[in-house]
């Protein structure tokens, strides 16, 4: 799935293997300016494709 992090350091993503099935991991991190409020949506945005892509959206957790 093509996307990317337009500031390096803010998030990661990774999908892992469980018993119970692959979950889709996201973290949401740091290097937050005077503008956070428009660097977490700026993030969010940019995530978005892994809760539209059938192949991760299953199983998707998301911590800050």
């Amino acid at each position: 799935m093509p996307f990317e992090c337009s500031r390096p350091g803010s998030w990661v993503a990774a999908s892992v293997e469980t018993p119970f099935g692959a979950v889709t991991a996201v973290a949401l991190y740091g290097l937050l300016d005077e503008f956070s409020d428009a660097s977490v949506h700026r993030s969010l945005s940019e995530l978005s494709p892994i809760f539209h892509d059938a192949r991760y959206n299953g199983r998707v957790v998301r911590g800050s």
